[in-house]
């Protein structure tokens, strides 16, 4: 995601640039767009007008491109640690859905299956009235919703591999935030990253854990080819 973002913030500066000298040679040989004032009134829409306007969408491409890679390093963060894991447990990372991706997966022969979304912003979250707030503001999505439409594809997903329907739980964890302690909203847990394993160890999956750790592999296969 990053890399796309850097890729289209570079094209825009590109199509600046060409545009500055569209305008100038508007202005210095006005013949080519027509001949007198016109050439100007090019080189004035060109150079006055357009490049302000691209740049607003070049700087919000850079913001967007930095905030990419801040999650990406962020999910690297969340990933070491889960590969820390040790017994039974299966680690699946980036899995494409529908609504984007699922940050990771766990599968895990005690604790049933488990989705974290990871998220990289700084400073305090805290849950109130339902919403999650990032110094004390409504975060830019609703982080919530998010987890509950993965959650629900990767049960149906997974239902229609192996033929049973999993109790998903779900984790989202900051990487660099700190979280006040909060009951869990909707079945969510919100951590940072040093509660994430102490959470993942509090889950107890259902009654199919067994069979579903029996068939991971196959989980597994599925998930990362869809």
């Amino acid at each position: 995601m990053a890399a796309r973002r850097r890729k289209r913030a570079i094209k825009i500066a590109i199509l600046i640039v060409a545009i500055s000298v569209i305008g100038w040679l508007a202005g210095s040989f006005p013949g080519i767009f027509g001949p007198g004032i016109n050439g100007y009134i090019v080189m004035l829409v060109l150079l006055i007008i357009v490049p302000p306007v691209l740049e607003i969408f070049f700087n919000r491409e850079l913001k967007k491109t930095k905030r990419a890679i801040r999650g990406a390093k962020g999910e690297e963060k969340i990933g070491a640690i889960l590969d820390t894991m040790n017994g039974d447990n299966m680690v699946i990372h980036d899995i494409a859905d529908p609504n984007g991706n699922i940050d990771h997966v766990v599968i895990s022969r005690e604790h049933g299956i488990i989705t974290i979304e990871t998220k990289s912003h700084g400073g305090k979250v805290t849950i109130s009235d339902g919403s999650l707030l990032v110094n004390g503001r409504s975060a830019e999505k609703d982080f919530f919703g998010q987890s509950l439409r993965n959650a629900y594809w990767l049960r149906n997903n997974i239902s229609a591999t192996i033929g049973i329907q999993p109790w998903i739980s779900q984790i989202i964890v900051f990487s660099n935030a700190f979280v006040t302690a909060s009951k869990p909203f909707k079945g969510i847990r919100v951590v940072n990253k040093k509660y994430l394993i102490k959470t993942i160890e509090t889950f107890k999956g259902d009654t199919n854990n067994e069979l579903i750790w029996s068939l991971r592999d196959d989980i597994y296969n599925k998930l990362k080819q869809t």
